[in-house]
């Protein structure tokens, strides 16, 4: 990523007269919170669905319901996977090229109008995502996951769109770090899962199906 208006000085934590062990506080105390909520999601989700966390629906309770026909681990994924080959892949193609762009701009409005450009495709990208219906408990898992860490990566370029408006150097920069640390972690792993999936089952890869 091009080091465009970072060239300023840090923003200084005594301006609004928070220290930086309390900034570090606030961040550690927000993080627990949030964990908290998302064990009891977890725990809510387990009990009323009958079931753990990424398993597909609570079976019957009575012998007179009928269950939905069951469809195969290869199946489930082969439509994921075109899913992915025919509406995602290309998405991501297009915004990739598109930060791309990023390079050359060469003006604080340039860099502004393209990281919009892409949010809004990241948006866009996002919503055909949670369109897509898996069947098995391995397809819905791998997707949540992906929707997951596509809505952290959108909410990142929206939080640095606005600190770079307000030419927050230091905290651009932060942000492009966390951007990229989401990329090379989380993002390589989920890659990694599912290009397992492709070849246990035959299947084109991510980065082929991307070339």
């Amino acid at each position: 990523m091009p080091n465009i208006g970072m060239g300023g000085p840090m923003p200084q934590p005594a301006r609004i007269g928070i220290s930086t062990g309390g900034i570090i506080g606030i961040v550690v105390g927000a993080l627990l919170a949030v964990g908290l909520i998302v064990l009891g999601v977890i725990m809510l989700a387990g009990k009323s669905g009958g079931g753990t966390l990424g398993s597909s629906a609570s079976a019957p309770e009575s012998g007179n319901e009928r269950e939905s026909p069951k469809i195969s681990d290869k199946e489930d994924f082969s439509n994921f996977h075109k899913e992915i080959e025919k509406k995602i892949a290309p998405a991501e193609i297009k915004i990739i090229q598109t930060l791309a762009g990023l390079d050359s701009a060469e003006s604080h409005e340039e860099a502004l109008e393209i990281m919009y450009r892409v949010v809004g495709m990241m948006d866009a990208r996002n919503l055909m995502l949670k369109l897509i219906d898996p069947k098995t408990a391995e397809v819905k898992n791998l997707l949540d996951e992906y929707i997951q860490l596509n809505e952290r990566a959108f909410q990142l370029w929206k939080n640095l769109i606005d600190e770079f408006e307000e030419e927050n150097d230091g905290k651009v920069q932060r942000l492009f770090n966390e951007i990229e640390k989401l990329g090379n972690t989380r993002s390589i792993e989920w890659l990694k899962r599912f290009n397992r999936m492709c070849e246990k089952h035959n299947m084109p890869k991510l980065d082929e199906m991307m070339k």
